[in-house]
């Protein structure tokens, strides 16, 4: 095989992806598919088994082996991946080596930075040695245009060129698919659905807040997100507060193939994050015509754009109303579905690979 230009460094992965391991991986898949002279290296998890010109990281190096796994894959980077023989490294991630010059990042948002009390750790890395590495890049990608002002303006960087590419969907996943999935393998029929981690800037405890203030009494809320140690403890009380252990069903991490699923049979996705780097649950949601309630806050306009249903993210009654809107109205409900499976088109995992590939090529 010819000599590969191009090396991605796709380390940053696990074997239950959401957000930027999702974007990790498909944005992977999808630059191979488009030059297969491209070399990745990646850790634990063979994402891609057909394709030959890759590497594999010590297992050690994982980032589910927590800050030992992350210390070592930092390591690495700056030793030997600094010395590397190709012309370009791409990180999915906002990691590179130092002083390798002609490196590429993408910066997906600064939540470190934003609430330095959720990320103990990563505060540090964003505030010391991420602008260094920005710096030192020849060109740094965002999700959105809401994450470049964010970053450049925290960071002051005024010379490292920037550029913006959506992310996409995988459309033979996320697609209006028949409903029925759900109702037989899990036994629900009428539910709202959250998707995302539990951290507070989620607003998952006001989305709850919300459902316990509607009349729907035939319908459920389906929260799909890792059960975290610090933040779901809390959450559950809420619901035990409120009695509605029976109408709110906690899913935990649900597997890729079957997300679709959940998308494509709620009445409505309720997203009222206060800050996002993209929007990626928003985004599969519309993919399978489901209506999206959530706010006008960070990125989310740039994904949704008019295809959803605004709220406050402090507005519980205005949220309450959202979901009740929603599942009174046909008429409303068909409109948000219509305009959410044309928003959805404006985006696809080809297009930001094209996007990535003709940049990083530039580069070369």
């Amino acid at each position: 095989m010819k000599k590969s230009k191009i090396l991605i460094n796709a380390t940053c992965d696990s074997s239950k992806p959401s957000g930027v391991g999702v974007f990790n991986r498909e944005i992977t898949k999808n630059l191979i598919s488009i030059d297969p002279e491209i070399f990745f290296v990646y850790e634990t998890i063979d994402f891609i088994p057909e394709y030959k010109n890759k590497k594999i990281l010590s297992k050690s190096f994982s980032s589910e082996s927590g800050t030992k796994g992350h210390f070592l894959r930092w390591t690495w980077e700056q030793t030997l991946l600094n010395f590397s023989c190709y012309k370009l490294i791409f990180s999915p991630v906002p990691e590179g080596p130092i002083f390798f010059k002609n490196k590429a990042i993408v910066v997906h948002d600064i939540l470190p930075i934003k609430y330095p009390e959720y990320y103990p750790r990563q505060k540090y890395y964003f505030k010391y040695l991420l602008p260094l590495i920005i710096r030192t890049s020849k060109i740094v990608f965002f999700d959105s245009y809401s994450a470049k002002s964010e970053t450049y303006n925290y960071y002051k960087i005024t010379k490292t060129p920037y550029k913006v590419i959506y992310l996409g969907y995988d459309v033979n996943l996320y697609r209006k698919i028949d409903k029925g999935f759900i109702k037989s393998k899990y036994g629900i029929e009428k539910y709202f659905l959250f998707v995302g981690e539990m951290r507070p800037y989620k607003n998952v405890m006001n989305a709850i807040h919300a459902f316990f203030k509607t009349n729907l009494e035939k319908y459920r809320l389906i929260i799909v997100g890792r059960k975290d140690e610090l933040f779901f403890p809390k959450i559950e009380k809420l619901v035990l507060d409120l009695d509605l252990q029976n109408r709110v069903k906690f899913m935990d991490y649900v597997p890729l193939n079957e997300l679709p699923h959940f998308y494509a049979n709620a009445e409505a996705l309720v997203f009222p994050s206060e800050y996002e780097g993209f929007g990626l649950p928003a985004l599969e949601a519309m993919a399978c015509g489901t209506p999206v309630i959530t706010t006008k806050l960070t990125s989310i306009p740039e994904v949704c754009g008019d295809a959803a249903y605004y709220i406050s993210h402090t507005d519980i009654e205005g949220m309450s109303k959202a979901m009740t809107d929603i599942a009174s109205n046909n008429l409303l409900k068909n409109s948000l579905q219509t305009k959410s499976l044309e928003r959805a088109k404006h985006f696809s995992w080809e297009k930001s690979a094209k996007e990535y590939y003709d940049t990083l090529k530039g580069l070369i």
